[in-house]
């Protein structure tokens, strides 16, 4: 389950890298909302770097790292675009979160279960 999980996490996470930089290259964007989104591509790929290896306390860190930034770049940004494209990484960010402790909680469960 949490081979496969990864995998479609990561091509989820890249395909959001891709909106954002198709995103910053197509529209005229203020120099405001360019860096805001320097650091939502920032911290998408700090969170596929984790995702890769595949290590589910390292990608909770960071899963929490992004789930105190997006809300923060949201507000921060102008682009109304760029807010609703947050709105779905920030969606995406909690499902992610929700998958991650639902397979740390099996993965104790069968920890205990073993022991026994």
């Amino acid at each position: 389950m949490s081979k496969e999980f990864f995998s479609k996490v990561r091509i989820d996470i890249e395909e959001q890298k891709r909106e954002l930089s198709a995103f910053a290259s197509r529209t005229d964007v203020s120099q405001n909302d360019k860096a805001i989104l320097l650091k939502a591509e920032y911290y998408l790929l700090r969170l596929s770097r984790v995702l890769y290896v595949n290590k589910i306390d390292s990608a909770l860190f960071r899963i929490r790292e992004s789930q105190n930034a997006f809300p923060e770049l949201h507000g921060k940004t102008k682009s109304l675009l760029l807010r609703n494209h947050y709105e779905e990484i920030i969606r995406l960010i909690a499902i992610i979160h929700s998958e991650l402790v639902a397979i740390t909680v099996d993965n104790n469960d069968e920890n205990i279960h073993e022991k026994l």
